[in-house]
């Protein structure tokens, strides 16, 4: 064997070994394309509880569900210093399109004595890691359109699971008006609901004027003595 024929082949070896540590290395490097977020009031009508929470989603450069990732990281603007890492065991995994989406459902907006739960305005930071230890980031911003003070939230009814009906502390409010949206939060259509009724009065109403098929619903209260409409966000119920 001349020294010439085997330095070739050593070349070729350490070619084709580099190139397969190269793709290695690729596969391993997530790239986040692009974000889908969404503000939802969680109500649990076991507990009459209302939980707001960030429903967030990242769509991966990836093109089947083993996309390798480990962990996905939120973190808050710095005024709150605040982070949640979820595990790839409590990720939602979706494939729609050909496009691959991870994400969860179950942040829980923070709250203190000062203030009720809710995000804070402003710019977050999604991070994706991958299993060998890769990462990638987006940013995104988060606006709560919620106007909170004393008077709106006293605006807006509760639900009573013990009586199994939805009331309100404010005596002028009879009715709410309910408005329904599929799970891409294309309207559906709205209806008056009053809230003197059991629940499954409210929901017959809502299904007659609205659908079966809503995944989630906005409540919105007219003020009369502010005469201004008040609208208390996204819920869907649990």
């Amino acid at each position: 064997m001349s020294l010439g024929r085997f330095s070739l082949r050593a070349a070729l070896v350490l070619m084709v070994m580099a190139a397969g540590l190269l793709a290695s290395c690729t596969q391993s490097i997530p790239h986040i394309i692009e974000t889908d977020t969404r503000l939802v009031n969680v109500l649990t009508q076991s507990t009459g509880r209302v939980e707001k929470r960030l429903e967030l989603y990242v769509h991966l450069d990836a093109e089947d569900e083993d996309h390798g990732i480990a962990n996905l990281i939120i973190t808050a603007p710095d005024a709150d210093h605040l982070s949640w890492e979820i595990d790839i065991d409590y990720l939602f995994t979706e494939i729609s399109d050909g496009e691959v989406w991870i994400g969860t459902n179950a942040i829980i907006a923070p709250s203190s004595s000062k203030r009720p739960a809710r995000f804070q305005n402003g710019t977050y930071t999604a991070t994706v890691v991958s299993e060998a230890g890769y990462e990638d980031s987006i940013s995104f911003d988060l606006v709560d359109a919620v106007r909170y003070s004393d008077r709106t939230a006293s605006l807006f009814p509760t639900y009573d699971p013990a009586t199994d009906m939805i009331t309100s502390t404010n005596t002028q409010i009879k009715s709410v008006t309910f408005r329904g949206f599929d799970d891409a939060l294309n309207p559906m259509g709205s209806v008056d609901v009053s809230i003197a009724q059991p629940l499954t009065g409210q929901a017959q109403e809502i299904t007659r004027g609205v659908g079966r098929d809503v995944a989630f619903f906005e409540i919105e209260v007219y003020d009369s003595l502010l005469k201004q409409w008040f609208r208390n966000g996204y819920y869907r119920y649990e």
